[in-house]
């Protein structure tokens, strides 16, 4: 018999469900099929070069890869294989990984990293135009090293904890010379991961099959995915009880549904996989509004929320609160001076 996961963010005042089959045996390893993930937004564009959104994430994560990816083991190479830093913090060196190509065949080379880093991350994605702010070049020595120059120190630490959100090289010969904000490929992104874009069919579903020719070696098992917009939460609720969608994630569906799928025997409930996400769940104060720009103000108005009623009320218990800039749900997070 297979069973459902449901797994629950535990970022401040926010909660998701994500529900999976998942095979009976953890030691065995079944491929084929497809897996039916829900989406209760549209994000349109599917180019994470452009933007960083989860929901992006979501769908283009499988199909467009990271030069560096974080799990909870630390930061995992990816594209790129090695990093370092000059002592003056003005360059950063990434190795890159050979023998991969993109999914229309041609080879993934520091080109494709160069440009990107020049025409997207410092100039068009969201957050990355800041941390790129002082990216005066990317020079490639040779196709497989990119060096990142700076006028000013670039931390390391930084560039790295950066890539995994901020870090998708996309294929130069397909963006050059082209409008990049208009380019067709923003909404069906051409990468190097282990699936392969289809189809974007508008309001219903997105579609990637298997990369046969994936870099790593015996993956994927899936042989396709199918995201699924549902905007209304109660058919999402339905179409899960229906094993019509395998996966909802980021409050796909209400919390009295989370409660009541969470007594349902098909159902395992968890909050792993939303430590870091403690961004998409804090209220952001207009500093330019002379009132909210006044602390006590807005301390005021932090003393005057009651945040454990919230949790145990409108999150049925499925959060945990976030004081501070280190989020309570990943305490192995530490500031770095």
């Amino acid at each position: 018999m297979k069973k459902q996961l449901i797994g629950l963010g535990i970022a401040c005042l926010t909660a998701s469900t994500m529900l999976t089959p998942v095979v009976a045996s953890a030691q065995e390893v079944k491929k084929g099929g497809t897996a039916i993930i829900h989406m209760i937004s549209e994000q349109r564009i599917l180019n994470p070069a452009l933007r960083a959104s989860t929901g992006v994430y979501n769908i283009s994560g499988k199909i467009v890869e990271p030069l560096i990816d974080k799990s909870y083991d630390g930061y995992e190479p990816v594209l790129a294989t090695e990093w370092s830093g000059s002592d003056d913090g003005l360059t950063v060196t990434v190795k890159l990984r050979e023998n991969v190509r993109w999914h229309d065949g041609k080879d993934f080379t520091c080109d494709d990293v160069s440009f990107t880093a020049m025409e997207m991350w410092k100039k068009l994605l969201n957050y990355s135009s800041a941390l790129q702010a002082n990216l005066e070049s990317v020079d490639c020595p040779d196709l497989h090293t990119a060096v990142f120059n700076y006028s000013k120190p670039m931390p390391l630490d930084l560039f790295v904890a950066a890539m995994p959100d901020l870090g998708h090289p996309m294929p130069k010969h397909l963006y050059e010379g082209t409008n990049i904000l208009d380019n067709p490929y923003n909404t069906a992104p051409v990468g190097t991961g282990p699936f392969k874009f289809v189809e974007y069919e508008r309001g219903q579903y997105v579609l990637a099959e298997k990369n046969e020719d994936y870099w790593r070696e015996g993956f994927p098992y899936l042989d396709r995915i199918v995201w699924r917009f549902i905007k209304d939460k109660s058919a999402a609720a339905a179409a899960l009880e229906a094993g019509e969608v395998h996966e909802s994630g980021f409050i796909g569906v209400s919390m009295a549904d989370v409660v009541r799928l969470s007594e349902d025997d098909r159902f395992d409930v968890g909050t792993q996989g939303y430590e870091n996400n403690v961004a998409h769940s804090t209220v952001e104060f207009n500093h330019r509004n002379p009132i909210l720009a006044d602390l006590k103000v807005r301390q005021a108005m932090y003393h005057g929320l009651d945040i454990d009623y919230a949790i145990d009320t409108i999150m049925r218990g499925f959060a945990a609160p976030g004081r501070g800039p280190v989020p309570q749900a990943a305490p192995q997070i530490t500031p770095t001076m």
